[in-house]
C-alpha cells in the first residue's frame, strides 16, 4: 500500500469515526430535545464563558444568524443558553450560559 493511499484511508476513518461518535451522541440526547447545533452552543459556552456571538459562531463554524436561533430556542425552551449580562468586566454582546437545567 502506498503512503498516500494510507493517508487518505487514514483520514476517511478517522472522519467516518467522528461522525458515527456524534450520530450515536445525538440518539443519546435526542430526548432532551436538543440537536447537533443545539448541544455544540452548550458546549463550546460552557467552555468559554463570555464569548461573544461572534466568536461562537466561529468557533462552531456556523453563520450568525442559525447561531442566533439555537440561542433563543435554548434560552426560551430551557434556560440553558442566554444572552444574558455576562460577569463584570466580560465584552458587551458577551454569551453565557446560566446555571439553571431543565424541568
Amino acid at each position: 500500500m502506498a503512503a498516500n493511499d494510507f493517508e487518505q484511508n487514514w483520514a476517511l476513518l478517522v472522519h467516518d469515526t467522528a461522525r458515527l461518535i456524534r450520530r450515536r451522541f445525538d440518539v443519546s440526547i435526542r430526548d432532551l430535545g436538543l440537536t447537533q447545533a443545539k448541544w455544540r452552543v452548550l458546549g463550546t459556552l460552557s467552555r468559554h464563558p463570555g464569548i461573544t456571538q461572534s466568536e461562537l459562531a466561529d468557533r462552531l463554524d456556523i453563520e450568525k444568524a442559525p447561531l442566533g436561533l439555537a440561542l433563543e430556542w435554548l434560552d426560551q425552551a430551557a434556560g440553558s443558553g442566554a444572552r444574558r449580562t455576562p460577569p463584570t468586566g466580560a465584552p458587551a454582546g458577551s454569551i453565557c450560559a446560566s446555571n439553571r437545567h431543565p424541568p
